[in-house]
């Protein structure tokens, strides 16, 4: 297997004896976009003809600019597993900005082979979708705290006894539909 060395982000080289590509190529490094993207300058050096899926392991950055410098973006996606990744069962596969369905479907059925449970995202959009959904409950969460509606304990207590398992049973929009649509529009009016 091709592997990187240096002794610092900024210093990482590609292997000079590359055996031939995976047919998914995963990169984890620092997440800083130059680093990455120099690591991509790499990898489609030593590979520059090859057909293989190359994702990058950001959990937080710009996919589109990421795959600005990169000679073939259409091969181009983004994963992100969730810690601890040996444990954890569900990864997130997103598109990147040039890259066909076929190119999330084809690394879907890579990582379910390994025992994981894809969740697909077909465009890309900074955060992922778990990270996305995270921050919007912490941002209300936080918004309860500073309006002294709620304290951070009670908030806590919530979320673990209630709110978690809830999620877990019947997910966020599945639990919508089960109590009847109609009925939360009109919770919300």
């Amino acid at each position: 297997m091709p592997r990187l060395s240096g002794t610092s982000p900024k210093g990482w080289k590609w292997s000079r004896n590359c055996p031939p590509p995976p047919d998914l190529l995963i990169e984890f490094v620092p997440e800083d976009v130059p680093t990455k993207q120099a690591v991509y300058r790499e990898i489609e050096a030593a590979y520059p003809t090859e057909d293989f899926i190359l994702a990058s392991g950001t959990s937080g950055l710009d996919l589109v600019e990421l795959a600005r410098r990169m000679q073939r973006p259409e091969r181009f996606i983004g994963l992100h597993y969730f810690m601890p990744a040996d444990k954890t069962l569900v990864v997130e596969v997103m598109a990147g900005p040039n890259s066909p369905q076929a190119a999330v479907d084809d690394t879907a059925r890579l990582l379910e082979r390994t025992g994981k449970e894809p969740v697909l995202l077909y465009r890309p959009i900074v955060g992922f979708l778990v990270n996305r959904l995270q921050h919007a409950i912490l941002h209300e969460a936080y918004y309860l705290i500073e309006a002294g509606v709620a304290s951070a304990a009670d908030i806590d207590h919530a979320a673990r006894r209630m709110l978690a398992p809830r999620m877990c049973l019947n997910g966020l929009i599945q639990k919508k539909d089960i109590n009847g649509l109609k009925i939360h529009a009109d919770a919300q009016n």
